[in-house]
């Protein structure tokens, strides 16, 4: 197939998507508000930003007929006597638990049980979105909510405390859970600063892995979902990417190259050698702390 051609093709499909997905996202944005401003009069603590990361932060999400769900973030202030987050994260719930079934933002709020890691809360609404067609739409948005510590307001300030005390930590796997909201700016920053040409090599990689989620649950009758999945796809496609000096047949070979031979991956966007990781490394593009592989291959640690 034509390169060129090729690249078309993926520019027609993403571009009215890009168009769909504003509509969607500014309904989820305008729900996020009011869930986080429920939240805030509520709550006991002092909530000091707000902020939306994962996919629909980073632009990296697929069409809005897939009804990708949002990664939201409320930070807490003064937060010294917390050595864990779990305490917000259970008020959070409970607070959401007296939130109207219905309003003028939505006609339907589900609330899911409380997650056993006890690191986020989940929850969707169902709505309607009028996308470029004009022609309105039903969706149903799910949510997961992360409380998170706001050490200080300078992105790159709060980046280096959260390093500081990753580096310090003795489980590593349950504190780069705890502190991943407090990284959230930093991680989304990282991947919408890569060019267009990396993005658009992302979205083709996630609609793949995307259909060959949908196999892989047909063939299982399950749910086959590994922990934090797209973020590994994204920094794989970011790395074949990276190395197939803008083509974008030659980057996507390199992805499925990788894929096939996953048990040597070796990849680490930090600048440190991070030997304490044992075997196949996907190391995160903020946290050189985080190994992707350790969340479901072990023993990945010396």
């Amino acid at each position: 197939m034509n390169l060129k051609r090729l690249t078309n093709d993926l520019l027609r499909f993403t571009v009215p998507e890009l168009e769909n997905l504003k509509a969607y996202k500014t309904e989820g944005r305008k729900i996020f508000y009011q869930i986080s401003n429920f939240i805030k009069s509520n709550s006991r603590y002092i909530i000091s930003k707000q902020f939306i990361a994962g996919s629909i932060g980073k632009n990296t999400f697929l069409g809005y007929n897939l009804e990708p769900g949002f990664e939201v973030v409320l930070f807490v202030r003064n937060h010294t006597y917390l050595a864990t987050l779990t305490p917000v994260t259970e008020e959070f719930h409970s607070i959401l638990q007296n939130l109207p079934s219905r309003s003028e933002y939505w006609s339907s709020f589900v609330l899911m049980p409380p997650l056993q890691n006890g690191f986020g809360v989940q929850f969707s609404f169902e709505t309607t979105i009028i996308g470029q067609s004009t022609d309105p739409k039903a969706v149903t948005i799910e949510f997961e909510l992360l409380p998170a510590y706001d050490f200080s307001s300078n992105v790159d300030e709060q980046t280096q405390t959260v390093l500081k005390k990753l580096g310090l930590s003795t489980n590593l796997v349950m504190d780069n859970n705890m502190y991943s909201g407090s990284l959230s700016e930093k991680t989304v920053e990282f991947v919408k600063n890569q060019s267009d040409f990396v993005h658009n090599v992302i979205r083709l990689a996630k609609l793949w892995d995307m259909k060959l989620l949908e196999d892989v649950r047909r063939l299982r009758d399950g749910d086959s979902d590994i922990s934090e999945r797209s973020s590994i796809i994204e920094l794989i496609a970011i790395h074949a990417a990276q190395r197939s000096e803008g083509d974008i047949l030659e980057s996507f070979r390199t992805f499925l190259y990788l894929m096939m031979d996953i048990r040597r991956v070796n990849i680490n966007f930090s600048n440190q050698n991070c030997d304490q990781f044992l075997g196949m490394k996907i190391i995160d593009g903020v946290n050189p702390y985080r190994n992707y592989v350790c969340q479901w291959a072990e023993p990945c640690l010396h």
